[in-house]
């Protein structure tokens, strides 16, 4: 644990250091390369590189012009560095000759000096790149996600001890850096060469494993999306606060209370309305079901295999949910305190009311908000994944037949739009993210990000504690120096996530079916009442039209 907070996040403004995880970037006294230092890197390099002397001799600067005036020779190198070499007016094309010959002999923290006095930042976010690649583990180890690795707890020191090594190396080197390209840039505020490193070397850092030295130091929209896809709930707050003009009147004092978990302190008064303020409040009720997944892991979490109970549900605390999250509300509630009195008979009832609202929704996409939409299927997927431990198990298999078909027929045609790449509903991002967050899972939209855009192609990021790990690290590539996240496949983790759900489906169709008490010989009806008769023809059709679509979700899945 004490690697994992000393090796977190890097920021530079005091305002984002609100507890031990963060580390304050504290730049250097002279980070800028001066004459007397480019005159001695020149000098060596001359020594070694007949290609630098040779554009050396070309190099025309005012000075140097007007001494060939004069027919002057210039005979020794060292006096002409010293003496009429004008290190302001150097053509690019010099410059890029010297970061070459310095990258080229891994001299990157020289190079960084070079790219800070001439403000390269292309330049600079590349040798940032190379640094991380030196330092990053990942790229010098194969970087599958054994489970032996990610999951043993050995494995999980060790990898938590490397990274914390890189992690300090890295933010030495960012201490050398200019500090104008360490900042968050505002909402709105112009990204230009002379504060920010470009998006490629954001996005080769996150994939050296070094997303958390790069959460407060890109935009604001490319910090969110990599807040939320790497489930760092308290950083999004800060960013979604601190990186907005409109919430400049929070003192940054106060930003902690709205960081901690729960809806407590919303930057916003009643329903969310905007987009972001949408986003912000989803990012809050994922905070509250991480916290108590964690806390009482018989949930939707991989320590349940181990440990059946976590705490008892008197000694957990339940961050206070809105009413506009009316599902997760209802089933948090029933799964942990019942303080409202919610019976099985009345959480069944609202199981169907949120796969009334889930289909509609595929049928008209305005007949819902974004958080609604969330909140229905997220509570839909979650209360399945909870059926195999958590203390829903048994309420599905007391639904009707006709409930039973109407979940499954939710089930299939949720994966259904959300699994083909090509369709475009209104709101299948939103369906995905839901769809994925319980079991621990970002689903990565390409359009939220331009850093992550390279990542998001075809792939999830998947969380090491998510029940779903074993059956997709292997196929997984580790992108989190402590090795707490993987990216895979998504055509892969919709597999898995449908074989998962035909498994729960599976047990309820025949627990029910073993409620019904079919006959299994010949029924004699002239020995039955018409009631009777038709009772027991409704007890076939039941039975029939839960196997016949649980047989078409299964096509679905294996095709």
């Amino acid at each position: 644990e004490n690697s994992s907070a000393a090796s977190n996040f890097s920021a530079i403004d005091f305002g984002m250091v609100l507890d031990q995880n963060f580390n304050l970037v504290k730049t250097k006294a002279d980070i800028v390369v001066q004459d007397e230092a480019m005159n001695t890197i020149i000098k060596y390099i001359g020594m070694f590189s007949d290609t630098f002397k040779e554009s050396f001799d070309k190099l025309r600067t005012l000075k140097k012009v007007l001494i060939s005036e004069q027919n002057k020779e210039i005979g020794d190198l060292d006096q002409f560095t010293e003496n009429f070499m004008d290190f302001d007016n150097i053509s690019p094309e010099f410059v890029y000759l010297i970061l070459d010959f310095l990258e080229q002999h891994g001299l990157h923290k020289l190079s960084i000096f070079v790219c800070n006095r001439y403000r390269l930042a292309d330049k600079l976010g590349r040798c940032l790149a190379n640094c991380a690649f030196k330092y990053s583990h990942l790229s010098f180890e194969n970087a599958q996600a054994f489970g032996a690795k990610i999951l043993k707890p050995k494995g999980v020191w060790i990898q938590r001890e490397k990274a914390l090594v890189a992690n300090a190396a890295l933010h030495n080197i960012f201490e050398i850096v200019n500090p104008n390209y360490l900042k968050l840039k505002k909402s709105g505020e112009a990204i230009t060469n002379e504060n920010s490193l470009g998006d490629q070397a954001y996005t080769q850092l996150i994939q050296l494993g070094f997303w958390k030295k790069c959460l407060f130091i890109m935009d604001y929209k490319n910090s969110l999306a990599l807040a939320s896809a790497f489930c760092s709930f308290d950083s999004y707050k800060l960013i979604y606060l601190s990186g907005n003009a409109k919430y400049d009147k929070i003192k940054k004092e106060e930003l902690s209370q709205y960081a901690q978990t729960g809806f407590a302190k919303v930057p916003y008064q009643g329903e969310p309305s905007t987009p972001e303020d949408i986003n912000y409040s989803i990012i809050a009720l994922e905070q509250c079901i991480w916290e108590i997944c964690d806390s009482y892991p018989i949930f939707i979490h991989r320590a349940s295999r181990s440990s059946k109970y976590g705490k008892a549900g008197a000694q957990l605390k339940v961050p206070e949910i809105p009413d506009y999250f009316r599902f997760n509300q209802a089933l948090w509630d029933f799964a942990i305190t019942k303080k409202k009195g919610i019976k099985e008979a009345d959480f069944a009832k609202i199981l169907i009311e949120a796969c009334d609202l889930a289909l509609k929704v595929l049928q008209k996409p305005q007949y819902a908000k974004a958080y609604q939409i969330y909140d229905a299927v997220s509570f839909i997927f979650t209360t399945i994944h909870m059926h195999l431990n958590g203390p829903v198990y048994g309420v599905l298999g007391n639904q009707s037949p006709e409930g039973i078909v109407k979940l499954i027929t939710t089930f299939k045609s949720l994966i259904s739009s959300a699994k083909n790449l090509y369709s475009s509903p209104v709101h299948k991002e939103i369906i995905l993210r839901a769809m994925f967050a319980p079991l621990r899972i970002r689903y990565l939209s390409a359009g939220d990000s331009s850093v992550l855009a390279p990542l998001a192609s075809g792939n999830v990021i998947i969380h090491r504690s998510s029940l779903l790990i074993e059956k997709l690290c292997n196929n997984g590539t580790i992108i989190d120096l402590e090795g707490s996240f993987v990216l895979v496949s998504l055509k892969n983790t919709f597999h898995v996530l449908g074989v998962t759900i035909l498994e729960c489906l599976k047990k309820i169709i025949d627990s029910k079916v073993k409620q019904l008490n079919l006959p299994t010989e010949e029924i004699d009806t002239t020995k039955m009442n018409k009631d009777a008769i038709r009772n027991q023809v409704q007890v076939f059709i039941g039975a029939y039209s839960m196997y016949s679509c649980y047989q078409s979700f299964y096509t679905l899945i294996f095709g």
